[in-house]
């Protein structure tokens, strides 16, 4: 893993599985018989135990945060419920709404239960294993945040440049102390996961999606 993310050549390819936990594994379908997706998410120990399935069972070595990238938007008040994809309360439409949303003051505290899942994670996780967080990319969190799902019709958020701008003013930071968060945690790093950037042409890629990751230390 060290090798890996400082490019080092090696004699084994290094191999990145986005979803180590999931419904392919036996170990996280006996979990979600018993739990909802939410309390698996946000119930520190249950997320714990989610993480270190995998690892156990493959011998992977390095983990990442069970949890869900849209948590930021629940935490800025927009609401989120998975029946069973993620739905959330409303969408975001006009610029007035994001002055509706929550404070960082407020929406920060509900993100401390990713810190406190790592820090568990890590406790029961093997010592040559290593453990990552992550984050949702801006743009994706937006998509999301105007269209309430990634369906790869985009119109819409492409063209409220106003809205985008506003909404990265809000949410930017938040990504920042979530960021921060997850590396108290135990995080050696946190990787950034964009997955609407691929319906983005190269010029709005860079615009949308690549230069509001300058403001994070990456």
């Amino acid at each position: 893993f060290s090798n890996a993310i400082q490019a080092l050549p090696q004699k084994i390819p290094p191999i990145w599985f986005m979803r180590q936990a999931g419904r392919y594994h036996s170990h996280y379908r006996k979990l979600k018989e018993k739990y909802s997706f939410l309390e698996l998410c946000k119930n520190p120990h249950l997320a714990a135990e989610v993480a270190l399935g995998p690892i156990e069972a493959f011998g992977f070595d390095v983990s990442i945060l069970f949890s869900d990238l849209l948590f930021p938007l629940e935490a800025l008040g927009m609401g989120l419920e998975y029946s069973p994809g993620p739905k959330l309360s409303h969408q975001l439409k006009t610029e007035k709404d994001i002055t509706r949303l929550n404070s960082l003051e407020d929406a920060l505290p509900q993100l401390e239960f990713q810190k406190k899942t790592l820090q568990l994670t890590k406790e029961i996780l093997p010592k040559d294993v290593s453990l990552i967080g992550f984050l949702g990319g801006p743009w994706t969190l937006y998509t999301y945040a105007t269209r309430g799902k990634h369906d790869g019709n985009l119109s819409f958020p492409k063209t409220q440049l106003g809205l985008i701008s506003l909404f990265y003013e809000k949410m930017i930071p938040l990504l920042l102390e979530n960021l921060k968060l997850q590396i108290e945690g135990g995080a050696e790093l946190v990787m950034i996961f964009d997955t609407a950037a691929g319906d983005l042409d190269i010029e709005s890629f860079y615009r949308l999606a690549i230069e509001p990751l300058k403001k994070l230390p990456l």
